[in-house]
């Protein structure tokens, strides 16, 4: 990921409970049960939510519904800043560090990009807006092949894989062995996450100006 050039905020963020509703059936069946069994439910809703926490670093982005602030201190000269969840839906307001209201600016919703109709400098620059995440096919799903290595590690060590799930095998934080039958086989990246997942997550990384 690119060093930001932005300033870093404070910010106030939802807990990750917050995070992308998990797709239960589909997650249930990438773990050998029925879809309608929900004898691992709990179980399986903690290890999306590790998967979760896993891309949100790899993003360097937050994926969760809800409230957010970020207050950006000492933003000089700046045309833009990148906010941190995706993608924000609502900009409830946009003020310095004496609370008055900033205007001229534009949002790019898709990448989480204020930009500013030229360069300004603010002390503080505090953001409220609000998050709904989408429902995204293409994230779900990468997700959802996260939840496999997530799920391999902590829930499931030593058991024997169906083909195209993650084998339960030593994994060393680079390398993520997979069973013969997967798509994915054998691959890394960094963040130990599996190359072919990266890749599948990369269009939704936050993004700087």
């Amino acid at each position: 990921m690119t060093p930001s050039p932005n300033p870093v905020p404070q910010r106030t963020v939802p807990a990750i409970e917050d995070v992308i509703a998990p797709p239960m059936p589909l997650l249930r069946q990438r773990i050998g049960l029925l879809p309608n069994d929900t004898t691992r439910d709990p179980d399986i809703t903690q290890a999306w939510q590790i998967a979760c926490a896993w891309a949100e670093t790899y993003l360097n982005r937050f994926l969760r519904d809800g409230a957010y602030v970020e207050i950006f201190t000492h933003a000089w000269g700046v045309a833009s800043v990148s906010l941190c969840a995706y993608p924000p839906t609502i900009i409830e307001s946009i003020t310095d560090e004496n609370s008055v209201a900033v205007g001229d600016y534009h949002v790019d919703a898709e990448t989480g990009l204020i930009y500013f109709d030229g360069r300004r400098g603010f002390h503080q620059l505090r953001v409220g807006y609000t998050v709904e995440v989408p429902d995204e096919p293409a994230l779900t799903l990468a997700l959802s092949a996260l939840f496999s290595v997530t799920w391999s590690q902590t829930f499931d060590v030593g058991s024997t894989a169906a083909a195209g799930l993650v084998k339960a095998t030593s994994i060393d934080g680079m390398r993520v062995e997979y069973d013969t039958g997967s798509a994915l086989s054998i691959a890394a990246s960094a963040g130990g996450i599996p190359a072919q997942i990266a890749f599948a997550l990369n269009p939704f990384a936050r993004l700087w100006a």
